[in-house]
């Protein structure tokens, strides 16, 4: 049996009574989601573009890599192409599948496919402003960081 407690933009919380493997009946919370993808712009072989953005939900801000929900329909690939040029103004020289999985498959369907791609400088980058390249944060607080092994962060004019 199921029963939705919450239907929201993004995702449906429904209570669900199922029969586990050895036999038991419990009553879950699962959070049904449609999907999302991620993609880890690679700059170089020792730099991966990451994205400093505020997250209510775990209480401040974190490097993430540029990621989103799939619209209804959409290929995953597209979408991680979209997320790209959305958040960090690049478009992608190639992108490889890396792995889809779970994001945290106790409570939620959510199934994030990855995959890396390189990003080519100068002509492909869109340098907007507005939205947060290289430092600078946008209305949604995201900021865009390059981290370059072994760990040190670079901020477009060198390394801090």
């Amino acid at each position: 049996m199921t029963k939705n407690i919450y239907k929201g933009r993004i995702v449906n919380l429904n209570l669900e009574t199922v029969t586990l493997p050895n036999g038991a009946m419990v009553e879950l919370e699962v959070i049904h989601h449609p999907g999302a993808a991620a993609v880890v712009p690679l700059k170089d072989a020792r730099t991966v573009i990451l994205i400093r953005q505020y997250r209510h939900a775990v209480g401040g801000y974190i490097y993430e890599i540029p990621a989103g929900k799939l619209h209804p329909g959409e290929d995953p690939r597209e979408c991680a192409l979209r997320e790209l040029e959305e958040e960090i103004g690049y478009k992608a020289g190639e992108l490889q599948h890396v792995t889809s999985a779970y994001t945290t498959p106790g409570f939620t369907d959510e199934v994030r496919g990855a995959g890396d791609c390189g990003v080519p400088s100068g002509a492909n980058h869109r340098d907007d402003p507005g939205r947060g390249h290289q430092g600078r944060e946008n209305d949604r607080g995201l900021a865009v960081r390059l981290l370059t092994a072994p760990g040190r962060e670079h901020r477009g004019g060198g390394v801090t």
